[in-house]
């Protein structure tokens, strides 16, 4: 839908969702963060996506609309945050002054190739804030935009219905928008320095570092990253690459961890695991492909825990299965050092339906418990599989997507992110802070390779705590590899 067709529809990234979630009270729903939550009319529809919420008094629910045909006497409602980083020509920054000049222009300079008519652009207040109002007719169907000012951010409330069907809707619309409660973000705390940085360009010659995944640290902290072509870099704490381990056999390693007999497991997608020692010599092997209970699905598994217990413990591996209906979930599996399977489940959310991960990562934390995070979630399960929480840290991370999570020994998440950036939260899941930055293209017009500046971050595959607090963060983007050590103190 982001089309010249519907270029105010960029305003809000008006994607549909995939997943229903329903209003949590009679009339009223909030997103999963909390940030967001509005009533609305009886008998109409309502489900949340990536933070917006969608509403429809279709019968048929936002599932079965067409929002580019919708049917008489329909309406289509988005409400959220505006999202300035998918929007070409505003900042971050941007101001609900900015929003409005940018509409404008973008209306007076598209408006013959997206046929976009105005015939109300007006200010007004909404509970006492700063807002204004758009209604329009754009592509045979009218459209009512309303921006509000709450506390420095910028909301949109977006409507569509046929041409001509607005003026019916417009109080209702009105009356939704003055129930609106949003809690703007945390403000953002960006600090820490970095301390030393390893890089160099891909070489994809044998025993050459190429595609760097999780890491582990071990005694004097000492750094084992997987590489997913080459097998186990070994790194000391001062950032001096020291040896390549176990790159024959394995030759892909996805995820390893250290364990406190002073030896490592690791897993690269092969449907085993390997217990090695710190050379990268092989103790023990387990695991077959398939679907069974001890068995692992397809390029599984991917990542490795332990849940320390005084001895080695449980070991905690996340491999791939097929659901129901098709769709890919995650299964757990807790084993002894022996490779004996001693239990497995599969994550559900609330409503006890299998969470379906896409890039999933998994850790411990100091009380045995499993953390599981995907795209903006984070779930925690007791040993069992039972769901102790769900949605840690949704404030922090509703656009962005997990790629590690690191758990501290106060209960506080450390997580590096595919958008370049390391958070901090409590143990609660409140934000903290952050540092570092996505990595930019100095010339996008030459097509040469990028080397890492540091303190940016293009998509860090693995993050840990040293022993003194600081971070150290594995990276590799097309053209060069980067391990990075930093403190959150100072600047």
């Amino acid at each position: 839908m982001r089309t010249a067709a519907h270029r105010l529809l960029l305003l809000l990234l008006f994607s549909l969702p995939t997943t229903a979630i329903l209003a949590q009270d009679p009339l009223t729903i909030t997103t999963t963060s909390g940030a967001l939550s509005l009533q609305y009319p009886d008998g109409w529809q309502a489900q949340e996506f990536q933070e917006q919420i969608y509403l429809t008094n279709s019968p048929e629910g936002i599932d079965g609309l067409d929002v580019t045909n919708l049917p008489p006497e329909t309406i289509m409602v988005v409400v959220g945050a505006m999202d300035f980083t998918a929007i070409d020509g505003l900042s971050q920054e941007a101001t609900f002054d900015d929003v409005l000049a940018y509409i404008d222009d973008t209306i007076e300079a598209e408006s013959a190739e997206a046929a976009v008519t105005l015939s109300v652009s007006e200010e007004m207040t909404i509970q006492g804030r700063r807002a204004h109002r758009y209604i329009g007719e754009q592509a045979g169907q009218e459209l009512y935009l309303l921006v509000i000012e709450v506390d420095g951010s910028v909301l949109g409330l977006q409507a569509l219905t046929l041409a001509g069907e607005m003026a019916q809707f417009t109080p209702m619309l009105e009356t939704i928008a003055n129930s609106i409660v949003y809690i703007p973000p945390p403000e953002t705390v960006i600090t820490g320095r970095v301390i030393w940085q390893q890089t160099a360009g891909l070489d994809f010659e044998g025993g050459n570092l190429t595609e760097l995944s999780d890491l582990t640290v071990g005694p004097d902290d000492t750094l084992y990253i997987a590489d997913e072509n080459s097998g186990i870099a070994v790194f000391d704490a001062d950032g001096n690459f020291l040896r390549l381990i176990f790159g024959g056999e394995l030759g892909t390693a996805q995820d390893v961890v250290y364990a406190p007999d002073d030896t490592l497991y690791a897993v690269g997608g092969t449907q085993v695991v390997y217990h090695l020692d710190t050379d990268g010599n092989v103790l023990r092997t387990w695991g077959e492909a398939g679907s069974e209970p001890h068995q692992f699905g397809e390029a599984s598994p991917f990542e490795i825990e332990i849940i320390p217990d005084g001895g080695i413990g449980h070991i905690v591996t996340l491999d791939n299965q097929n659901g129901e209906d098709g769709s890919t979930v995650m299964r757990v599996q807790i084993w002894d050092e022996e490779g004996r399977l001693l239990s497995h489940f599969i994550p559900v959310n609330e409503d006890g339906s299998p969470v379906a991960f896409g890039f999933a990562t998994l850790a411990v934390g100091p009380d045995g418990s499993i953390y599981l995070g995907e795209f903006g979630e984070i779930y925690r399960y007791s040993i069992d599989g039972i769901l102790m929480e769900s949605h840690i840290g949704a404030a922090a991370l509703s656009e962005t997507s997990v790629s590690d999570l690191e758990i501290g020994s106060d209960g506080s998440l450390l997580l590096a992110t595919y958008d370049g950036i390391i958070y901090q939260l409590d143990a609660t899941g409140a934000y903290v802070r952050q540092f570092g930055r996505p990595q930019t293209d100095p010339d996008p017009e030459i097509d040469e390779p990028i080397p890492f500046v540091a303190g940016e971050f293009s998509a860090p595959e693995g993050v840990a705590l040293l022993s003194n607090g600081d971070v150290v963060v594995s990276d590799t983007n097309f053209d060069y590899w980067q391990v990075v050590r930093f403190t959150f103190e100072g600047e």
